[in-house]
């Protein structure tokens, strides 16, 4: 990885990832948690890898690592969005990064 390589952590593996591989799970300043595709809403963000393990990690633990990343408790509503928001995050992540690889080998 280069130096300006934007490296960050995927808080269900541990692993580090480049930041535009990951998908970005932010809490803006009045406490709503969302998934940010763009990468780019203000306010706190934590990041998970596309992935259907990640996922299923993060739910076996109750979205904690979410929650601590964070600094918010996530109530019922929110985990049950973030249940349904992230395997279809998960799709669109996967299917971006496929027509990126197939487009740059043209």
């Amino acid at each position: 990885m280069t130096k300006n390589t934007q490296v960050r952590t995927c808080v269900a593996c541990k692993k580090k990832y480049h930041k535009r591989d990951l998908i970005r799970i932010c809490r803006d300043k009045h406490g709503k948690v969302s998934v940010d595709l763009s990468g780019k809403k203000e306010g706190r963000g934590c990041y998970i890898y596309p992935s259907m393990e990640a996922f299923e990690e993060l739910v076996r633990k109750d979205f904690s690592q979410i929650s601590r990343a964070l600094k918010k408790t996530l109530s019922k509503g929110e985990i049950l969005r973030l249940k349904d928001e992230l395997p279809l995050a998960i799709d669109r992540k996967r299917s971006r990064k496929m027509d990126g690889d197939v487009s740059s080998k043209s």
